[in-house]
Parts: structure tokens; sequence; C-alpha cells
């Protein structure tokens, strides 16, 4: 019999697949906290709840599927948030240095199914990893356990970057 090391099998467990409930469960859980992180944000007031967390969002259809550009002290995001026609909600979070020399972006779609789709597929949690100019180590992991604790890290990144001292 093959012994493992932890390392190895915590590596092996982030590649499970999720399915299912437990993939609709965590993509909607997960959609739900990062749509808190960002009305609760420092910018949420001038730019988040103007367009996308009022009380009426749905009546602001122009702006659905544009990217919102938010600066930051250590990174710089885009945030695009869309609303489909069977009421499925997608955000897709784009996180890239502001530091001109650094080239890793990680990016992560969450998307949950609206009324008419199936379980199968109406969720997806999708975590990407590459590089600007195309060196270093590239993956992405979609529907799985690693997607999870890397998007929610992600959200973790958010939360902690300082706000730039020039306000919009």
């Amino acid at each position: 019999m093959r012994k493992y090391d932890k390392q190895t099998l915590a590596k092996q467990k982030a590649y499970a697949p999720l399915f299912g409930t437990a993939l609709k469960d965590e993509a909607s859980h997960l959609l739900d906290e990062y749509l808190k992180t960002f009305a609760a944000a420092p910018e949420a007031d001038f730019l988040l709840k103007r367009y996308f967390f009022d009380r009426y969002h749905y009546k602001q259809q122009y702006l659905q599927k544009n990217k919102l550009f938010i600066p930051r002290a250590d990174f710089l995001w885009t945030l695009t948030y869309a609303v489909g026609e069977d009421l499925d909600r997608t955000i897709f979070l784009h996180k890239r240095s502001s530091d001109s020399t650094e080239q890793e972006i990680e990016t992560v779609t969450l998307t949950t199914g609206g009324t008419f789709t199936n379980d199968r597929d109406g969720y997806r949690i999708l975590y990407t990893r590459y590089f600007a100019d195309g060196h270093g180590e590239a993956y992405s992991l979609k529907n799985t356990i690693g997607a999870v604790a890397l998007a929610k890290k992600l959200l973790m990144d958010f939360r902690d970057d300082r706000q730039t001292h020039f306000p919009y």
C-alpha cells in the first residue's frame, strides 16, 4: 500500500469535484458572500450601490455586463455583475497587482442558476490564475473544492486591500 504525505493528499482533495446540491450550495453561498462584501466596500456608496445594490437593481439593466473598475492601494480590481433573463446571476472578479512589474492575474467567475436551468449547467465556480506576459504556471479550477477555497481567498484579498488615498 502506498503512503502519501499530507501535502499530496491536500492537493488531491483540492481537485475533488463538486456535483449537484453541493455545487449549488457552494455557488449560491459564495455569490451571496461576494455581494455582501461588495455592498460593504468603501467604494460602495459612490460606485457599487448606485449601480447594483439598490432595492430595485432589476431596473438598471442598462448597466448589466458593464465592468466596474475599482482601483485600490495594492491591487486593481474589475467587477462585472449580471442578472440574466431567467434570473441567473454571474459575478466576474478580476485581480491584478498595481505594481507594473508583477504580472500575475487572478479571476473568479461565479454563476448561480436561474429559474429554468438544471443543476448541472446552471451553477459554476471557476478560478483562473495566469500571467500577463505568458511566463509562469497558469491553471484553472472549475467546480472543485480548490476553486471554492481560492475564490474565498480572492474575496479576502479584496477585503484586506487598502483603499487608495485619492477618493473618486
